[in-house]
């Protein structure tokens, strides 16, 4: 079990936040026990697959269940696998390396909380998709400093449609935030971006990418699935605040 004391999130959230990650091996009354001390404002639980004991363990303690978390695992190739309905589209895709005002534009876009909806932080009544939009907009900050990672701008027919943020990790790379531009979130070209993020990876010499998509996002689990992806880890989330 590793508890962490998340001081980032009070600059996004406003809130003191633990995030308590749980092992495999973890008891279930040493977890409980430990969560008893703790005070902080809002607390987050992560819970590994097959742990339904600490499941309903941290439920009888005010947890509350939000989301699952699908871990995505995809290795990197020259042309990466697209559906046979999208094939068509190919040579019209695109993508280019943002600059710094690019980036800054995507943090703005993004911070107006109109992007993503299905965030658990958006979910939350307790927050708000405004909130969300700023830890994610503080978030792609924090990753763009760190070296080696990149922010592409995805394109077809030559018109700029949505964004991927790559992290790069230890022997792999992190398309950890993806969506498309406003007046395209209803276009049905989902598909561009992972196209887009798998080629770019090969540029960038990357072998594997890893990344995690919420239940909640289900279309975009499926796209990646559609691309050869497979499911390597499943987590489900809980989350406790103060006053519940």
């Amino acid at each position: 079990m590793k508890l962490i004391e998340a001081v980032w999130e009070k600059r996004n959230l406003g809130v003191s936040c633990l995030e308590i990650v749980i092992e495999k091996k973890d008891e279930v009354g040493d977890v409980l026990s430990a969560i008893s001390e703790r005070s902080e404002e809002y607390m987050v639980a992560k819970v590994p697959s097959g742990r339904t004991d600490i499941l309903l363990g941290l439920q009888t303690k005010g947890f509350q269940f939000i989301e699952t978390l699908f871990e995505i695992k995809a290795k990197v190739s020259e042309e990466p696998q697209l559906p046979e309905m999208c094939k068509r589209f190919i040579k019209d895709i695109s993508y280019h390396f943002a600059d710094k005002n690019e980036i800054e534009e995507v943090i703005d876009h993004i911070s107006e909380g109109t992007v993503f909806s299905t965030d658990r932080i958006a979910l939350d009544p307790h927050f708000s998709p405004k909130i969300a939009g700023i830890r994610y907009g503080n978030w792609i900050r924090d990753v763009m400093a760190q070296e080696g990672s990149k922010l592409i701008i995805t394109e077809l027919y030559g018109k700029r449609v949505g964004f991927v943020v790559m992290q790069k990790k230890n022997g792999y790379y992190d398309p950890f935030l993806s969506g498309l531009f406003a007046e395209y979130l209803d276009s049905g070209y989902g598909f561009v971006n992972p196209y887009c993020s798998q080629k770019c990876l090969y540029e960038l010499g990357a072998k594997k990418s890893v990344s995690h998509i919420s239940s909640n996002n289900y279309k975009i689990l499926n796209i990646d699935l559609m691309f050869g992806s497979q499911i390597s880890a499943i987590t489900y989330v809980l989350v406790k605040h103060s006053e519940d």
